[in-house]
């Protein structure tokens, strides 16, 4: 008898699992069961904050500037919930408006130069797909990533500096049909970092950074090609911070890492499988 109610119960969660993806149109069943590639191009804007006066502008260095862009992701739809990751790299050259400090004297004098940048991001996510009815999806969902980044500043007095955060957060995603190949979605997610690191050899800085906030918003479009392959498009805007560090000391003099914050706008484009 117990043997029996155990396969019934069995049986039964199954036929929910099929039932609920049943409910969820065939596209968008499709688009999230896929892993892909794309490229495309990251524009940067980064800026220190001058809180304390200490230069004539409102800002110790600010950057903008272009990095190329490469993403990979992996997304898989099991009884509605959708697991998700992603790893993006995106490596360039910005241009440096700002100031430097003579390590020396303390003194500080306005500096133009290039920045080489190396930035690598990942993210996971959990979401869970509940069908509008039509061809209409609602994704909530919740997400945990990590970003390093390498900022190398070109020319005399130029330094290396690293950052590494943690943050988390939670999203909401529309997916909608426009067609049986085409599938649109819009994206809202928002958080805060959780961990905020940065290290500057040349003063011996490793500090943290505090929590900030960060949100990010994004458009897709997915088309499918035949049973297996995808063309995807991707925009994405991103704005992220992070907070001032201790002082530090070094050789004499002290230092600390201003507040800044970061904004970002991609664009990808690329093929999906789907497996």
């Amino acid at each position: 008898m117990k043997t029996s109610v155990l396969r019934l119960t069995m049986v039964l969660s199954s036929l929910q699992a099929t039932s609920a993806l049943a409910e969820i149109p065939a596209p968008l069943r499709e688009v999230n069961q896929t892993v892909s590639v794309q490229i495309g191009a990251l524009g940067q804007d980064y800026f220190e904050h001058d809180d304390y006066g200490e230069v004539p502008t409102d800002y110790l260095d600010r950057e903008d500037g272009t990095l190329g862009a490469l993403a990979l992701e992996g997304r898989w739809l099991k009884d509605a919930w959708l697991y998700q990751a992603q790893v993006r790299l995106a490596a360039g050259e910005t241009d440096y408006d700002g100031y430097l400090q003579n390590l020396n004297t303390g003194e500080i004098t306005p500096h133009q130069s290039t920045t080489d940048n190396l930035m690598q991001t990942a993210r996971v996510s959990i979401g869970y797909l509940q069908p509008l009815g039509g061809a209409l999806a609602l994704i909530p969902g919740a997400e945990i990533g990590s970003r390093f980044w390498n900022r190398s500043l070109q020319g005399i007095g130029g330094y290396d500096e690293q950052y590494f955060d943690v943050h988390a957060g939670l999203s909401l995603t529309a997916q909608a049909a426009l067609s049986e190949r085409l599938v649109a979605s819009l994206q809202a997610a928002g958080g805060s970092t959780v961990y905020g690191m940065i290290n500057v050899d040349s003063v011996d800085l490793r500090e943290e950074l505090g929590r900030k906030p960060y949100y990010r918003l994004g458009a897709g479009l997915d088309y499918r090609l035949d049973a297996r392959w995808h063309l995807k498009a991707d925009l994405a805007y991103e704005r992220f911070g992070y907070g001032e560090s201790n002082v530090s000391e070094y050789n004499g003099k002290f230092y600390r890492e201003p507040r800044s914050r970061t904004r970002q706008q991609s664009v990808l484009v690329g093929v999906g499988y789907r497996f």
